[in-house]
């Protein structure tokens, strides 16, 4: 076809959209049916060779700018081509590869054309994109497309797609089946996979040949075609991928950039990296070479192995790293990587370990490389010292990195240099004097922490000495300067606690006892030398208390402390009430824990508290009989009240301590009845307003009454809120809603209840029936 069939004066109904895929290199990778009819099967070739097929609107320049820039061109030509050029980028943002796009219309559907065609070639972009994700399969292929074609299409808002691939069946969003379809095989030259069928809705009143018009059928064809090779090129690699991975070797396949674009299990394994870690990353990073002769890092430069300026092998000593730390000497073998047209796109590395097969690992032993890699990363500082003479001098022959780092010196300042001369206070700290010891016998010293000091610094050191068989003397040594604070700072902490009244007791994380201090000791009656390493559980602990010991123990771990009464033991085996705070304190390293316990023995104070409770019960019972003594019809009311009041404060979850104080004002509940006269409260007609107002100031004389003693106060506002109603039509001051607390909402219930259920001077008992009713009733409103 040439130029002149792009002339818009020849052509008056649109054609099909002219596609072409360019590579970076310049040639043609893929084209579709309607670019082989206009420029020949010239797949392969590169497409500066059409310029003189191509119309003055499209140059050769536009396709290096939109390569060099990454953005999309688009123009209008002649009033009737629409010519695209769509750059495909990659996951690092560099763009692989271009669609060109030439499509004929008439320049009064150009706009609409323009906007389809541009959702055409974003959908041909992400396809092509589609191809450089990591987990692909045909499955996550066919969603996508499911996902994505109707976006592409004519009309969108009408349109549905399902795809058969493989058997299985797969629908947009939203899918309608009609009667307005078009199908198309998704196939390659070797196989069919299964087809895609595009739907428009039934009711709408395009015309059919505006839905399905020759683009869009363009673009379903194209779209068939590359799902159809992408298929097959799954279908290929993942029983590649699968000989790849059932081989004993390590093989790692990379691309033209030297990134990671396969690695098989026995490759992962040898490296001590996860598959999913090492894909996508530089070969470099991954799989780290050394040279097995001289410790040195072998990089591999993949460019230059691609362009044959190098060898596409490993280095003949080449050798890893293996996870458990032992150096590994490696054979491989390398291949090039090829695609559908046999250009270059990667290379395939393929190894085993020899180590074994060479008799690597004696030599690896011996190796200067290993010793000093090991040397130089021991935490603790090292010297290394030859002696002259008989022992008069011990002259530096090497010192390790944390020497350095100990002393502050550069080893090269230190080496051949006399101990005495390089640190002036090794004769003082005596380190010279065990030198000689250890040189004459042959036998290792130990020189606990002490103090040393000269013109540089001073601090507290810990050195262990010992000789070689070459007769050089080791010096491993640490400061300890921070540790010896601390175990000063703990001595203090120990002395202070002694001096604290109460029993305190630390614990490590096995709970055995670390510290007991003197109030321990009288507590308990052991002394500390007797407990220090047991268990705190058998020491302290009445036996039976085991589960109740490690609920504590898992509450002080979850919330860092626990405040309680518990009972513990003494050495005699008395038993005591204990008042116990438990503290976990976090250790300097930021990793270990101390349990603390401070206990004191409250025995005698719960006796007195019991005595008080006994006698409070006491005033109780006599108030409540001095109130129901007023009028026959109130004895039990009181009692009666208490009792429902606690079931429903129990139901309703409220704490022991709350529970008990609902059931103390159950019985307390109508002590200010004692300021209303007999005669009214006995009284069996209705009672006029001045009597039923003596009779609502009741709650008000028993809160007067209660405010005399402090251990009615928390129950003076239930006593003085059990008549208040939620919609305020309660007394005695007409609260509403949650003004008016729980407890008194609960005794008013139970008033209500038990007075209903109950005979009255004004009437006879309603029953249980009419008394739930009435509660039911008024359930939200009054209650």
């Amino acid at each position: 076809m040439s130029v002149d069939s792009f002339d818009s004066a020849s052509t008056k109904e649109p054609s099909n959209v002219i596609l072409l895929e360019i590579g970076r290199n310049g040639l043609i990778e893929w084209m579709n049916e309607e670019a082989k009819s206009l420029f020949g099967a010239v797949r392969g070739e590169s497409f500066f060779s059409l310029e003189n097929k191509l119309t003055d609107c499209l140059k050769t320049e536009i396709i290096d700018r939109v390569f060099t820039e990454g953005a999309l061109f688009s123009t209008t030509c002649s009033e009737s081509q629409q010519i695209s050029v769509t750059p495909v980028h990659t996951n690092d943002g560099g763009v692989e590869r271009v669609v060109l796009s030439i499509a004929e219309c008439e320049i009064a559907k150009v706009k609409l054309q323009s906007l389809q065609l541009k959702r055409e070639l974003h959908l041909i972009n992400k396809i092509s994109k589609f191809m450089w994700e990591k987990d692909r399969s045909v499955s996550s292929l066919m969603i996508f497309l499911a996902n994505e074609l109707p976006n592409a299409m004519s009309y969108p808002d009408l349109a549905s797609v399902k795809i058969i691939c493989d058997g299985k069946e797969y629908l947009s969003p939203n899918f309608r089946e009609t009667s307005l379809s078009s199908t198309y095989p998704i196939q390659s030259e070797k196989a069919d996979f299964g087809f895609i069928t595009e739907y428009y809705d039934e009711s709408s009143e395009m015309d059919p040949s505006e839905l399905f018009n020759e683009n869009e059928k363009s673009l379903f064809s194209t779209v068939a075609e590359r799902a159809g090779e992408i298929v097959e090129r799954i279908k290929t690699s993942r029983t590649f991928f699968e000989v790849l991975e059932s081989i004993g070797d390590g093989v790692v396949s990379t691309d033209m950039e030297g990134r990671i674009v396969f690695i098989n299990n026995v490759a992962a394994k040898m490296i001590g990296k996860e598959e999913s870690e090492a894909v996508g990353e530089q070969i470099n990073k991954v799989l780290k070479l050394y040279d097995s002769e001289t410790g040195r890092r072998i990089l591999l430069d993949t460019k230059k192995m691609i362009t044959a300026e190098g060898s596409i092998s490993f280095h003949p000593n080449a050798a890893i790293v293996s996870p458990a730390g032992t150096m590994r000497l490696l054979a491989d073998s390398a291949e090039f990587v090829q695609d559908d047209d046999g250009e270059v796109i990667g290379i395939v590395h393929s190894f085993k370990d020899v180590t074994e097969e060479r008799g690597f690992l004696k030599r690896l032993a011996d190796n200067e490389s290993r010793f000093r890699l090991l040397f130089d990363n021991m935490g603790m500082g090292v010297m290394i010292c030859s002696v002259e003479g008989h022992a008069e001098k011990f002259i530096l022959r090497d010192v390790n990195k944390a020497a350095e780092r100990l002393e502050g010196v550069r080893r090269e300042k230190l080496i051949g240099r006399d101990i005495v001369e390089a640190f002036h206070g090794s004769e003082r700290f005596g380190l010279v004097e065990v030198f000689r010891k250890v040189y004459s016998s042959g036998e290792p010293a130990h020189i606990p922490a002490t103090h040393y000091s000269d013109k540089t610094g001073s601090g507290w050191k810990e050195v262990s000495v010992f000789k070689l068989p070459s007769g050089e003397i080791v010096s491993l040594y640490q400061d300890v300067t921070q540790r010896w604070r601390y175990q000063t700072e703990l001595e203090m902490q120990s002395h202070i606690l002694n001096e604290v009244g109460k029993a305190i007791v630390a614990t490590d994380s096995n709970r055995e006892i670390t510290f007991w201090n003197k109030a321990a000791e009288e507590l308990y009656g052991w002394k500390s030398e007797e407990v220090i390493g047991k268990k705190a559980s058998e020491v302290l602990m009445p036996e039976g208390n085991e589960k109740k010991v490690n609920e504590i123990f898992s509450s002080l771990l979850e919330k860092g402390i626990w405040k309680g009464v518990f009972s513990q033991k003494k050495r005699n085996g008395e038993i005591f009430i204990a008042e116990m705070t438990d503290l976990v304190v976090p250790v300097e390293d930021g990793k270990s824990r101390i349990f603390v316990n401070v206990s004191s023995d409250i025995t005698e104070q719960k006796r007195t508290e019991e005595t008080l409770k006994n006698t409070l019960r006491s005033t109780v019972e006599v108030l409540s009989v001095i109130t129901e003594s007023r009028s026959p019809f109130s004895v039990g009311h009181q009692k009666n009240v208490s009792r429902l009041a606690s079931e429903i404060a129990r139901k309703l979850g409220l704490g022991e301590e709350r529970l008990g104080f609902v059931t103390l004002a159950g019985l307390m509940l109508d002590v200010g009845m004692i300021a209303v006269p007999s005669e009214i409260l006995s009284k069996t007609g209705l009672l006029n307003d001045i009597e039923r107002r003596l009779i609502e100031q009741h709650v008000v004389k028993g809160k007067e009454i209660l405010e005399k003693a402090d251990f009615f106060r928390p129950i003076i506002d239930q006593i003085y809120q059990h008549h208040e109603r939620l919609d305020g039509s309660g007394y005695p001051r007409g609260l509403k809603g949650d003004e008016i607390i729980l407890e008194a909402r609960i005794l008013a219930v139970a008033d209500v209840f038990e007075s209903m259920v109950s005979h009255r001077p004004q009437r006879p008992a309603l029953g249980i029936e009419k008394a739930l009713l009435e509660l039911k009733s008024n359930a939200g409103t009054l209650f």
